[in-house]
């Protein structure tokens, strides 16, 4: 069959080397183990060390997929090169620009829409007009082409209103193309597509979210992500040696080992020295200076290289496996090849291994592994409870509402522009008995005369406000309430299922105080007139504060709950009954709840 024009020739040395280590790690999962273990070499246990990660790296990848042998990929991938990256791109692209027709062809032939060769042939050969014409018209032809059509048309129709993040989503989630190109392309490419929708993300918390936008972004960012290497799953590690410190394996291979680095290369890069900057041209040509600065940027080069060896050679607990492939210039001098081949000479024995000559020492039999024992074959027995409906979850808590509970229509909200004096006026007052309580008696006049006149009410008005305020504060019946220990606007939360079921209560107290025996519960009302007796009291007043006793009651279940109002206008202070605040406690129940039965 036809190969593409840049894979590389089967004769090709790294071809052959990397089917010859493919090969071996198949032969050692599962079926030996090394001296001193009790289990068999997994997967997990291999890990190939690379100096670069091409071009031995791919291939080698390709090679124990082939064989099924599970393998971890490269440790660091650049995003726009992947091949599943590359399809979703692709994807944006087509809604973009649906008449490119290459694009639109790659794009068929991806996972996502899954068309054959034969089918984009039959749809491209001799056709009249656009690709993407060509398939609205002639889509009812298979199966997998209605299918595409329908998707691709799906994605078009979204394109104008989705940000990327949602596009994408919407693609590889609501019409499964995720699992599409994980079946196709294996599991490490849901790495790639993750780090694809996190860039989404990036992209629209600082930008437009537009779709154009963001494929020029990631096309010209060409973002790389560094996979995770750590021993976790059962997998052989294929990365570079820079990536693998701190890491170890019992297994190391070291494949990429003839060759050596060069410090300059002919694509023109400057040597930078202590007395300037250097062209570096040929060793004909070049001067003294350039020749020294060429030899001392080798050296370096060199020395780094002789310390990755070092770092290779240490990841391993238990062998290591150095051999190379060998091109038209052989093995170069001061290699890791080169290296390793005078200790394997002096300390090695041969080995006839294959069709050649191999150099190895310390223990190098394997033993063969035990068979897996066999897991005794138990029956099953199905639970009862797997049988039986699950239990009904407890209703959402619903928060009462004094409205609802007193069985009144919500009054309109005065609006702000409306001048309100009455409003406002309550406001006021609210919050000095809300503050002063909390500053000296001393200083409470002081204080209460600079707070109204920061907003701007005239000195009638500021001294009567203040005159009924501080009367409030002063009087001795009150005194709970606002002595030292007590607490204003207190947020208060209870369930109260006796009023139905998911019924809770949430309210703000104006004024909370305790005691060893009891709990004070006020709330300021500024009504004028306010009402002679409690009987003329508002029902949504003793609504509310039949909930708020109701909830303290559960939350301080042992101290006497005494419940009252103030009225600004006088001042007065009405204590509430506990026997008016149970009938509408009863009341708020029979409205809520009206088919319970409730004790």
């Amino acid at each position: 069959y036809w190969r593409p024009v840049d894979v590389q020739s089967q004769a090709s040395p790294v071809v052959q080397l990397a089917s010859q280590v493919a090969k071996q790690i198949e032969q050692w999962i599962g079926r030996v183990r090394l001296p001193g273990h009790a289990e068999p070499i997994r997967a997990g246990d291999i890990m190939i060390l690379l100096p670069r990660r091409e071009p031995f790296g791919s291939e080698i990848i390709r090679q124990l997929k082939e064989r099924r042998v599970p393998v971890a990929g490269a440790d660091r991938i650049r995003l726009t090169e992947q091949i599943a990256v590359m399809d979703l791109i692709a994807l944006g692209r087509f809604v973009l620009m649906p008449d490119d027709d290459y694009n639109l062809a790659a794009l068929l032939r991806s996972p996502l829409c899954g068309i054959s060769e034969d089918e984009l042939f039959m749809l491209s050969y001799e056709r009249n007009g656009t690709l993407w014409n060509v398939l609205r018209q002639r889509h009812v032809e298979t199966v997998a082409t209605q299918e595409a059509h329908e998707f691709l048309s799906e994605m078009f129709k979204r394109a104008d209103y989705s940000p990327p993040f949602e596009f994408y989503s919407h693609a590889l989630t609501a019409r499964g193309t995720r699992l599409k190109l994980l079946q196709r392309l294996g599991h490490e490419a849901g790495d790639a597509i993750d780090e694809f929708l996190s860039l989404c993300f990036a992209y629209e918390a600082a930008n437009t979210p537009s779709l154009e936008g963001f494929l020029h972004w990631v096309e010209r960012g060409g973002a790389e992500i560094k996979r995770d290497m750590e021993r976790g799953r059962d997998e052989v590690r294929v990365m570079t040696v820079h990536g693998a410190k701190g890491l170890e394996a019992d297994i190391v291979v070291l494949p990429d080992t003839t060759s050596v680095p060069e410090a300059v290369s002919n694509k023109g890069h400057l040597l930078y020295t202590e007395n300037g900057v250097l062209f570096p041209v040929t060793d004909s040509e070049a001067p003294q200076a350039v020749k020294r600065a060429k030899a001392e940027a080798q050296a370096r080069v060199m020395e780094e290289h002789r310390r990755l060896l070092y770092v290779a050679l240490t990841r391993a607990k238990d062998r290591i496996t150095v051999c190379g492939f060998e091109g038209k210039n052989g093995i170069k001098q001061g290699s890791w090849y080169a290296l390793a081949q005078p200790a394997a000479d002096k300390l090695g024995i041969d080995l006839v291994r294959g069709d050649g000559m191999i150099k190895a020492f310390g223990e190098t039999a394997d033993e063969p592994a035990a068979p897996a024992a066999s897991v005794p074959d138990k029956t099953m027995h199905r639970p009862d409870w797997l049988g039986q409906k699950g239990p009904r979850d407890a209703p959402a808590p619903r928060l009462i509402r004094p409205f609802d509970a007193a069985g009144m229509e919500e009054p309109s909200v005065f609006s702000p522009l409306a001048g309100n004096n009455r409003f406002r006026r309550g406001l006021l007052v609210h919050t000095l008995l809300a503050r002063l309580a909390d500053i000296a008696p001393a200083e409470r006049n002081s204080a209460a005369r600079k707070f109204l006149r920061a907003q701007k009410l005239d000195e009638e008005e500021t001294t009567k406000l203040i005159g009924e305020t501080l009367a409030v504060l002063d009087n001795p019946v009150f005194a709970a309430a606002f002595a030292p220990g007590s607490r204003a606007e207190v947020a208060i939360v209870a369930d109260l299922p006796e009023l139905g079921a998911g019924q809770r209560v949430n309210g703000r107290i104006d004024r909370l105080a305790m005691t060893p025996d009891e709990v004070l519960i006020v709330d300021f009302k500024t009504n004028r007139p306010p009402p002679k007796n409690e009987a003329e009291v508002s029902t949504l007043y003793l609504t509310q504060m039949a909930l708020y006793r109701a909830a303290a009651v559960k939350i301080f279940p042992e101290r006497r709950i005494v419940c009252g109002l103030v009225w600004t206008d006088g001042p007065t202070l009405m204590r509430l009954s506990n026997d008016r605040l149970d009938a509408e406690l009863g009341r708020i129940r029979a409205r809520l709840d009206p088919g319970g039965a409730r004790s």
